[in-house]
């Protein structure tokens, strides 16, 4: 899959107002393992309904370096929409490491799903989600 693909498959943001929160996934050429591209469904900042889809290639990253890419974000009281993708350093000597001090950052009652790989290793991504009984 190239980045030109992901746009292909129609991605579309959740239509759940008043946030819309995006879609995001990643795609890898497994042929290429160095190859791996965010992507991202997201509504407009000025309230245009059709989606914006946005693709991030990312290269080179040396020890520590990260790319987060999110759906939302909050302050503990309020959720809106996240920035299309953070750029950070972290300590974590691994994936592993680096899914646990997100999940842990991550106020209990916003979690849903996190997922770290490392680039070249996508099929070996450390995975981590919860599910919660239907309200």
């Amino acid at each position: 899959m190239t980045p030109s693909r992901i746009g292909a498959y129609r991605v579309e943001y959740e239509p759940d107002p008043p946030i819309f929160a995006p879609r995001i996934t990643v795609a890898a050429d497994l042929r290429s393992p160095g190859d791996a591209w965010f992507g991202a469904a997201r509504r407009s900042l000025t309230g245009r309904i059709t989606t914006n889809v946005l693709t991030l290639a990312v290269r080179d990253l040396g020890p520590g370096q990260t790319v987060l890419m999110t759906t939302y974000r909050s302050d503990g009281h309020h959720v809106t929409t996240g920035e299309p993708f953070i750029e950070a350093h972290t300590e974590a000597a691994d994936r592993h490491e680096l899914l646990e001090e997100l999940w842990g950052a991550l106020a209990p009652e916003f979690r849903v799903a996190v997922a770290t790989f490392e680039p070249g290793h996508l099929p070996d991504a450390a995975i981590r989600h919860e599910v919660r009984p239907e309200a």
